[in-house]
């Protein structure tokens, strides 16, 4: 994995959340929702 996240120039930084900053980013997350866009026709069609 490290060789793969190199060869792309990833950088993977940690970093110390406290708990209040933590249980929002779940909260956010658990409230977002993947929304796949419906394909639009040419304009010619």
């Amino acid at each position: 994995m490290s060789a793969a996240l190199s060869a792309w120039g990833v950088t993977v930084l940690v970093v110390e959340l406290d708990d209040a900053v933590r249980d929002g980013i779940r909260a956010a997350q658990a409230r977002q929702v993947m929304v796949n866009p419906t394909a639009t026709p040419p304009p010619d069609a």
